[in-house]
């Protein structure tokens, strides 16, 4: 396996981070991690390498505002920015790679942008993987106080609200303790206009999730303080081709827990069954 680090040049100018985790044989598939909010692509390291090492070439970015890319600091302008990224780096990416299926695995609001990526005809790939998608915040405030934050975020975008609690990360201490000092995520509170955002395209992604043809493996903690698993549990039956699995006490980022090898295990068995050539719709939902 080699590693590669560049950078990707967006439609507004701003320079997106990109790492590349890359197997020595020819890749069964390409895979786009997409991350989540505060943190950056490289902290998806141990994950990005035991794809790498089972023949798939792996590539992801920071977006915009996070890790070592430009933007304002883990904020927005628009939710149509996130897209723009997401749409050129895997344009680029068809280019570089093509004749090979493309998978698009997302993490907590990278699964919601990944979904939204789908719905607004941005991005086409033979799969998704969706990791805690963040389509509804446990305990989200009701519509009213949604609509008093949208309307608040457009005059002050930087508002600070909510921070998030690195211990429901994770259950290993290590792991938490980890996250919190790591100098490239945002520890600060989540800014009106991106937690708006968020609030909002959690909601249209399920709503509009029956338009999704594509293929999906949904993976959910079972205890995750932060996405809410009852949304995934929705998102399942909603998506006309969905695989769900489910971790028993599990936290929002199942691949830095004790879950870490049986959803990394998970994750290879359906990318097998569902991309080898000989794969029916039935196998890939075993």
């Amino acid at each position: 396996m080699r590693h590669a680090s560049d950078h990707l040049i967006a439609l507004d100018g701003v320079r997106l981070a990109t790492r590349a985790w890359l197997p020595r044989a020819d890749p069964l598939a390409t895979i786009v991690l997409v991350h989540g909010f505060g943190e950056h692509v490289a902290r998806h390291e141990r994950l990005a390498t035991d794809l790498a090492r089972s023949a798939y070439a792996v590539y992801g970015y920071d977006q915009r505002g996070h890790g070592y890319s430009g933007g304002d600091r883990a904020n927005v302008r628009r939710f149509d920015d996130l897209l723009d990224d997401l749409q050129a780096f895997v344009d680029e990416l068809r280019h570089t790679t093509a004749g090979a299926p493309l998978v698009v695995f997302g993490h907590s609001t990278g699964g919601s942008l990944a979904l939204r990526g789908v719905q607004e005809g941005r991005i086409a790939p033979d799969a998704l993987v969706l990791s805690a998608p963040l389509l509804r915040f446990v305990g989200a405030p009701p519509r009213p106080v949604v609509a008093v934050l949208r309307a608040l975020s457009r005059p002050f975008p930087r508002l600070p609200t909510l921070t998030l609690d690195p211990k429901h990360i994770s259950r290993d201490p290590l792991e938490v303790d980890a996250y919190r000092l790591d100098p490239a995520i945002y520890h600060g509170p989540t800014k009106a206009r991106i937690g708006a955002l968020m609030l909002e395209h959690g909601a249209i992604a399920l709503e509009r999730a029956p338009a999704v043809g594509t293929p999906a493996l949904l993976l959910h903690g079972t205890n995750d303080r932060i996405a809410d698993v009852d949304a995934t549990r929705h998102l399942e039956r909603l998506l006309p081709e969905a695989t769900l699995r489910l971790y028993h006490d599990g936290p929002h980022e199942l691949f830095h827990d004790a879950h870490r090898e049986r959803a990394t295990a998970d994750v290879l068995a359906w990318l097998q069954a569902r991309l080898s050539p000989d794969a029916t719709p039935a196998a890939a939902r075993t």
